[in-house]
């Protein structure tokens, strides 16, 4: 189908990777722009950030309507604590990047734990950020492969449940780190294991890495499961500039995890302008931060935030998925992915009983030049991130005839 796709209309399947941005965080983001332009962002943004959009002359709401959705920091945290099933009492904090938020939640946890258990679905960089913090505390990290059961053995909850609640237990350990969603799109359903483990040790301290997960598995967090959740606002719920997100309000913890961020913003210890800026417009409290504060992200997360909460994607996605499963299945490429239990809105194909004859970029490339963005490894298993808008019965076909070609 030659011309079949164009720049307009690529079939976009990457959203593990990086959202495509929502409609009210592109035209937020152009009317901030214009705004910055044509009057110089200092003119009305300090008023405008704090209040909202009321603050704004009207001649200025007319002319840049994307800025209307903006109604301060406390109704973007109340819209992310309610996309997260968070309780009223929880709190969010918003940083200038993921890692740093992932930083403060390595230092809390081991603060508070002795030994903590990941296992091999934890993303190499946040993983990097554990140790470091793990060898400044002098505290120890126990990682278990679930890996190769999950997607070789096909291994049931129960078995890999059983199997971290004994090695937890075993190993003596008193922390939890876990991706409610891997990269690969496992899902890890936390809750029933926090529940498995907790019937014989102690968690002190329980971190969960939401980032492909926020408004795309239920986060749930009203049930009080964790301590503390790493986000971001770039990937599902497709804000597209990044922005780092922490939750935390659970009763045993929430003390502690407030004190300790203010005294190490304090101290300087902490140092991320936009959660110093952001902290102080939600509770009063003073933290100076000395640099430019990146404010578009707050726009964006806001704009996407709004847009994910007017959604009702589930039906279409749900559709989306089984055709996209019998599309890989009849072509010459192969699911990988675990059981139903554990599986998600991300799927793994690779070539059927050969060897990838292309690099991971040349993969990529092959299904870009056809109109299809997606996720390739050199491995030859390439990733696809259901899309939540309806796909017709002529992009499917397509999307078939690509897999055919290309495996």
């Amino acid at each position: 189908m030659k011309g079949f796709l164009t720049l307009q209309n690529v079939l976009y399947l990457d959203t593990a990777r990086l959202g495509r941005m929502s409609p009210r965080a592109c035209r937020a983001t152009i009317d901030f722009a214009r705004l910055s332009h044509e009057h110089g962002s200092t003119l009305y943004s300090d008023d405008f950030i704090q209040s909202g959009c009321e603050s704004l002359p009207k001649t200025i709401r007319e002319r840049y309507p994307g800025l209307r959705d903006w109604h301060g920091p406390s109704r973007l945290a109340d819209r992310l604590q309610s996309l997260a099933s968070a309780k009223a009492d929880w709190r969010v904090l918003l940083a200038a990047r993921s890692a740093n938020v992932m930083k403060f939640a390595a230092r809390l946890q081991f603060g508070q734990c002795r030994k903590v258990l990941i296992t091999d679905l934890t993303w190499p960089s946040y993983e990097a950020i554990l140790c470091r913090q793990q060898k400044r505390s002098g505290n120890g990290i126990h990682k278990v492969a679930v890996l190769a059961s999950l997607l070789q053995d096909k291994c049931s909850m129960d078995e890999v449940f059983d199997r971290l609640a004994a090695q937890y237990a075993e190993h003596k350990c008193d922390g939890l780190f876990l991706p409610l969603v891997d990269n690969r799109g496992i899902h890890l359903p936390i809750r029933k294991l926090v529940d498995r483990i907790r019937r014989n040790a102690e968690i002190r301290f329980c971190v969960v890495d939401a980032a492909q997960a926020l408004h795309h598995v239920p986060l749930n967090l009203h049930e009080d499961y964790c301590d503390f959740v790493v986000a971001g606002c770039h990937k599902w719920l497709c804000a597209h500039t990044p922005l780092g997100l922490g939750f935390y309000g659970r009763q045993r913890s929430r003390e502690f995890i407030g004190e300790s961020l203010d005294r190490w913003l304090q101290d300087g210890s902490m140092d991320d302008p936009l959660l110093s800026y952001f902290r102080e417009l939600t509770t009063g409290e003073s933290h100076p931060f000395g640099e430019t504060v990146p404010v578009l992200p707050m726009l964006t997360a806001n704009g996407a935030a709004i847009d994910a909460d007017e959604q009702t994607h589930e039906r279409f996605q749900s559709q989306n998925r089984r055709s996209i499963v019998e599309l890989i299945q009849e072509s010459n490429w192969e699911l990988v992915l675990p059981t139903s239990e554990f599986q998600s809105q991300i799927l793994l194909a690779r070539p059927r009983g050969k060897a990838p004859s292309r690099s991971a970029n040349g993969i990529r490339q092959a299904f870009l030049v056809r109109g299809i963005a997606l996720t390739a490894y050199d491995d030859g298993t390439v990733r696809v991130a259901i899309p939540k808008h309806v796909l017709s019965h002529e992009v499917l076909t397509h999307l078939h005839d690509t897999f055919k070609q290309i495996g």
